[in-house]
C-alpha cells in the first residue's frame, strides 16, 4: 500500500519532505489523517459521535 499524499477526511496535502515531525508536519503518525482532523475528532464530547477516524482507530485495536 502506498503512502497517503493527503488527509482522507479534509484533503490537506502531506509534505513528506517536511521532517519537523515523524511523518510530516500535518500527518498524524502512520494514519491517513492530518493532525487537525484527529485532534478535532478526539476533542469531540458528543456521546454518539462516530466518524471515519473513530472507525480507523477502532479497527486497529
Amino acid at each position: 500500500m502506498s503512502e497517503p499524499t493527503h488527509c482522507t477526511k479534509c484533503g490537506c496535502k502531506f509534505d513528506p519532505t517536511d521532517k519537523r515531525f515523524v511523518d510530516s508536519a500535518r500527518r498524524h503518525r502512520d494514519t491517513p489523517f492530518c493532525k487537525g482532523c484527529v485532534d478535532h475528532c478526539r476533542d469531540n464530547e458528543i456521546a454518539d459521535h462516530w466518524c471515519d477516524i473513530d472507525r480507523f482507530f477502532n479497527d486497529r485495536a
